[in-house]
């Protein structure tokens, strides 16, 4: 299992906050979230923990398990985000 610093901003904890904020304010538990995207229950977990990096087709279950478009899932990616992300902050 990889361990993240809680002082790093990687893409992996910006997805997992959102993605805690999207299930709570859906009144969901972990559990439901993952019967709705056909994913294991501690699969959530992890993702929502940054210790899994979740793929694209995972992306997409959990979007449609939300009914949003994937580019609503990943609202919290602004163009800023990705530059700072990736290290390059020009432009």
């Amino acid at each position: 299992m990889r361990v993240v610093s809680r002082g790093r901003r990687t893409a992996e904890t910006i997805f997992g906050e959102h993605l805690r904020e999207l299930r709570a304010s859906a009144g969901l538990s972990q559990e439901t979230l993952a019967e709705k995207a056909g994913l294991h229950r501690n699969y959530i977990g992890h993702l929502e923990r940054a210790e899994k990096t979740a793929s694209l087709d995972v992306l997409v279950r959990i979007a449609a398990a939300f009914d949003l478009s994937l580019p609503e899932l990943l609202e919290g990616f602004s163009s800023r985000t990705v530059r700072s992300l990736s290290g390059n902050s020009s432009s």
